[in-house]
């Protein structure tokens, strides 16, 4: 029932998309991945991880809304749902319980999402917005259910293994130019003809780095992302680390992306101040600080002023957006917001920040929501830290990547694209699956209780054992 429930939901989607012989090959291929997601639901964690960058790419040389691309964006979903049923429903599943806050507010988030479909009056774009927009936090709750130890450590090296393949597929793209960005099939709006500004920067034709990913900005956090793996793996020698950050750092560069660099300077922020916490130097640090927090305030005090007129094109999405969000606190219905809303409408509700996205799309009530997963989740992972023999980089990795994130979701839709929005919720669930089971005790835990009972007075021991 697992496996046929989910191949069979993907082969009825490919029959109406596509021809005969392949939404058959469709099929199998379905119930070849969803048989190996069941049995090994971990499996499909780290498929995941080594296939979203590779899911935008595909689409752009498809073209976007050919029905090879929308199969083979569901591939994803598909993975999902099998890994999602073998978490429910396997008897040999462990059992990770949730913090009630996080459990709470994921429900909340994701069911008032749900409901704000009814406004859409377009039950296609309701379930491709919820999809886009909601689905990927889903993550949160299945990867720590089925990813344990040593599955921790295969997903993150896939990830960072991806992420130097798309590095390299992102500079060798990035040194063909116009040439390049002229094959691939973009998603624009319809009627448009030009070329997006958003893949130029200010005053220059050379195009800015986006493949594999759909644009600049999302390359670019997607890189941040790698990077942050990559630094928090203290297992890896720091030789190995050193190497293995050069290529995405140089994507990075060629992004031009002014939202990853921001993000990509609290993610060493958020180190440094680690680092001197853990050493004691409460002046140091304090200065630190300040001196970090200052940077970044320059730096955006710099962009700001700096005349670009892309900078003026977010004040006054921001500023719009807002004043939307004043007039409608109820939201336009999930799917009429954004840059996918346009495959619907030509007169979909844009902005340009994927914040106030969720609360357009849902209501200010969503985005409260929203807010309340993420404070749930870091509170989870710094809880977690005082439990004995955890890993504590392992824990601050999700913590790391979710403020590395922040610039780009106050600025940009970046997380509306599904190769960077799941991405960041599987690093983020891996985290959660460390923080969830360490404090119920590993063999590690055992060995150490067991070693400290036996240091213990006979009477001491008595009470242990009565207790």
């Amino acid at each position: 029932m697992l496996v046929v429930l989910p191949a069979a939901a993907f082969a009825v989607a490919a029959a109406a998309l596509t021809s005969t012989l392949v939404w058959l090959a469709l099929f199998v291929a379905a119930i070849t991945a969803v048989v190996a997601c069941v049995r090994r639901p971990s499996l499909g964690v780290v498929a995941l991880a080594a296939l979203l960058p590779l899911n935008d790419l595909a689409a752009q040389i498809l073209g976007p809304g050919t029905a090879e691309a929308i199969a083979v964006g569901a591939v994803k979903d598909v993975v999902l749902l099998a890994i999602t049923s073998a978490a429910m429903f396997r008897t040999r599943a462990e059992s990770v319980p949730h913090p009630g806050s996080l459990r709470t507010w994921l429900i909340l988030v994701l069911g008032i999402g749900a409901v704000a479909g009814v406004m859409t009056g377009d039950v296609l774009q309701a379930l491709y917005g919820w999809r886009n927009d909601f689905e990927p936090l889903l993550l949160l709750a299945v990867v720590p259910l089925v990813v344990g130890v040593t599955n921790a450590r295969i997903v993150l090296t896939t990830i960072v293994v991806a992420g130097e393949a798309a590095s390299v597929i992102a500079i060798a793209t990035h040194q063909k130019g116009l040439s390049w960005l002229l094959r691939m099939h973009l998603d624009l709006p319809p009627g448009a003809t030009a070329l997006p500004t958003s893949y130029f920067s200010a005053g220059s034709i050379i195009p800015r780095a986006f493949s594999p990913y759909v644009g600049p900005n999302e390359l670019g956090l997607a890189c941040v992302l790698v990077l942050a793996v990559i630094l928090y793996r203290k297992d890896w020698s720091r030789s190995r680390r050193s190497w293995l950050a050069v290529l995405p750092l140089v994507a990075l560069y060629v992004t031009a992306s002014r939202s990853a660099w921001l993000g990509m300077g609290v993610l060493i922020v958020f180190e440094v101040v680690r680092q001197l916490r853990s050493k004691q130097l409460a002046a140091v640090r304090a200065a630190a600080v300040a001196l970090s927090v200052g940077m970044l305030a320059l730096a955006l005090a710099i962009l700001i002023s700096s005349g670009d007129p892309s900078i003026g094109g977010h004040q006054a999405s921001l500023s719009r957006s807002f004043n939307l969000l004043l007039a409608h606190p109820l939201g336009f219905g999930t799917g009429t917001v954004g840059p996918r809303a346009t495959r619907f409408a030509a007169s979909g509700v844009s902005t340009e920040s994927f914040l106030l996205l969720i609360a357009l799309e849902a209501g200010v009530l969503a985005l409260l929501c929203y807010a309340g997963v993420l404070v749930a989740a870091c509170l989870t992972l710094l809880r977690a830290r005082g439990a004995p023999h955890v890993d504590s980089d392992r824990l601050m990795l999700g913590v790391a990547v979710i403020l590395a994130s922040l610039p780009s979701q106050l600025a940009l839709p970046a997380l509306q694209d599904g190769a960077v929005s799941w991405l960041l919720w599987i690093i983020v669930g891996v985290s959660l699956s460390h923080a969830l089971r360490a404090p119920r005790g590993s063999i590690h835990d055992r060995d150490a209780a067991a070693v400290h009972v036996a240091q213990r007075t006979p009477l001491e021991a008595g009470r242990w054992r009565l207790r």
